[in-house]
């Protein structure tokens, strides 16, 4: 198992006042152990430490988050020992190189000494976040704080979650040093969704908690729920669009609960930097879904239950800011000399490059006289012939010669590529442009990461004559909506099912939500007056395309059957199921 590595920097010139260093990290070992996740958090600590002692122990260990405890001073520094033991000052310029230098793993600093927030904000530049104190700080309130915020990290809280829970022990055990201690963040940075133990989709999947009462599993031997997803037959819209662009949702089961998580080729291959293709399509991109929950329910007791209602408690709901570009296909000939990205995530793209290579294509090579430009044959062409169709050898790999910088955009950008066929001396037809796609987005933590992704697409060198068709018009049905964000809120589906002894029955409930998010809940079924069977916990992500959502608002017009209490009157819309397509 991956551990977090917390790297304990102590420092107490003999010369200076005598803190307890001892005692703090005693505090904070007792605090660690007793969290629920204390496995995943590695206390590494180093005593006396001297300045070169910095570079050989941030070398060795790659800590994930370095707290240094000692002393400070009024002019920005930390003291540290020189050889013979006396003080020794290292400035916030030094500080800075130190962990500009040297940050590896670091996404935390904590300063826990007097002075210290020049400093913390200047390490702020290049590591997503710090806490300093922005005068001196006691030793009672050092400690005490420290060891509160380690504690709330060892429990699965954020960053800015264990930051207020040690504010608040401070004011617990009235301490009046609780306007001492700072909490920076680099830009870009969201503190609430900064986690070191964090849910993750791999292997290494943190534990589900679970209800262990068995009062309050009513019958959980006699009638027996099982929970799944319902998948659609898309064998259909797969043989015209294949299947790169289709949504599905995959279960996973661990022993104390249940892992549902969105699964699609094209998302993958963002995540891995895999070559992407022009999409072509009317209104929506994709073809999706919001998740269908599937419920199969088995009454093995003597006598008959009536399934009343369906109770999802949610823990939490939170958006994913991660964004999702797609190369929009010219299937009107009418984007001469730039191509199209669309942002179908949440959140904005930023700093947005493409590098690529321009190669004109010859006639009677590639299809781009018709509606849809087929990049696959083109490219299957350019690999499989020798290269030398009339215009000299064609090099389709790094580096590559033309560059356009793109900036930020939150939906949509016409990357404009005009300089490029000039210098090419592109003048008709059409070019074949392959290359990289590199960008910054948000991730469901708050961080800032960069992506390089390949991609090619059919550029004309000028508009065609427009192409005349009318889109066709999808509709879509409802169940229940999740919020995107909030916390311990609840969401009644009301059910009538009636099942006599030894008698099966099974129901789906679809699961709405505005935005692409992740959400922790329960879920209860209500039977015979009151009881409540109570089912695994559930963890789910979702895709919520972008233009998925503002058809399907545009569609509904002045219809929303949206009710107050989250759910759709989704009968009608039985009536008028559409596809996305």
């Amino acid at each position: 198992m991956n551990q977090i590595k917390i790297l304990f920097l102590a420092s107490n010139p003999v010369s200076s006042t005598q803190l307890k260093l001892d005692q703090e990290i005693r505090y904070i070992t007792q605090k660690i152990r007793a969290s629920q996740h204390r496995d995943s958090l590695k206390l590494l600590s180093a005593w006396a430490v001297q300045p070169d002692d910095l570079l050989q122990l941030f070398n060795e260990h790659k800590p994930d988050i370095v707290h240094f405890s000692g002393h400070g001073s009024q002019q920005g520094e930390i003291i540290l020992v020189d050889k013979n033991g006396r003080p020794k000052a290292v400035g916030i310029k030094a500080l800075k190189a130190l962990f500009s230098t040297l940050k590896d793993n670091i996404r935390a600093v904590i300063l826990n000494a007097c002075y210290s927030e020049l400093q913390a904000k200047a390490i702020t530049e290049v590591i997503d976040c710090t806490i300093g104190m922005n005068t001196a700080i006691g030793d009672t309130a050092a400690i005490t704080f420290a060891a509160s915020f380690y504690r709330a990290l060892g429990f699965g809280r954020s960053v800015q979650e264990s930051f207020n829970q040690g504010i608040t022990a401070l004011l617990l055990e009235d301490i009046s040093e609780e306007d001492t201690p700072k909490l920076l963040a680099k830009q870009g940075v969201d503190l609430a969704q900064l986690f070191f133990i964090k849910f993750s989709a791999s292997k290494n999947v943190e534990q589900f908690d679970t209800v262990k009462s068995e009062e309050k599993r009513n019958l959980s031997n006699k009638v027996i729920v099982d929970i799944s997803v319902m998948t659609e037959d898309q064998s259909l819209y797969q043989s015209f669009y294949g299947s790169d662009t289709s949504l599905n949702y995959q279960v996973e089961r661990f022993k104390k609960g249940i892992l549902i998580k969105k699964s699609m080729e094209y998302l993958s291959k963002i995540e891995k930097g895999d070559e992407i293709e022009p999409i072509s399509y009317d209104h929506v991109p994709f073809t999706w879904d919001f998740p269908n929950l599937d419920f199969k329910v088995l009454n093995n007791s003597p006598q008959t239950i009536i399934l009343t209602e369906a109770i999802f408690e949610i823990e939490k709901s939170w958006l994913d800011p991660s964004p999702v570009p797609i190369i929009e296909c010219d299937s009107y000939h009418m984007k001469a000399l730039h191509f199209r990205i669309v942002n179908e995530g949440w959140g904005e793209v930023k700093d947005l490059k493409a590098r690529f290579h321009l190669t004109p294509i010859p006639p009677g090579m590639g299809r781009v006289n018709f509606r849809d430009p087929d990049v696959k044959d083109l490219k299957a062409r350019f690999h499989q012939t020798p290269m030398q169709r009339g215009m000299g050898e064609v090099n389709l790999t790094e580096p590559y010669p033309y560059e356009v910088c793109v900036g930020s955009f939150l939906e949509s950008f016409n990357v404009n590529i005009a300089e490029a066929f000039r210098h090419a001396s592109i003048t008709s037809g059409a070019a074949y442009v392959r290359g990289e796609l590199e960008f910054k987005g948000c991730n469901i933590y708050g961080l800032i990461q960069k992506t390089i992704v390949k991609f090619s697409t059919i550029v004309l060198a000028r508009n065609a004559e427009p192409v005349i068709g009318a889109p066709l018009s999808p509709t879509y049905q409802y169940g229940t909506k999740f919020q995107v964000a909030g916390e311990n809120y609840k969401r009644h589906v009301s059910i009538s099912h009636s099942l006599k002894p030894g008698k099966t029955d099974r129901f789906n409930i679809k699961i709405g939500m505005d935005k692409s998010s992740y959400h922790r809940f329960k879920v209860k079924i209500a039977y015979n007056d009151g009881q409540e069977i109570l089912l695994p916990d559930i963890k789910m992500s979702t895709f919520v395309p972008r233009s998925g959502i503002i058809y399907m608002r545009e569609s509904m017009g002045d219809k929303s059957r949206l009710k107050a209490s989250g759910q759709w009157d989704f009968r009608q819309w039985l009536k008028e199921k559409w596809f996305s397509r």
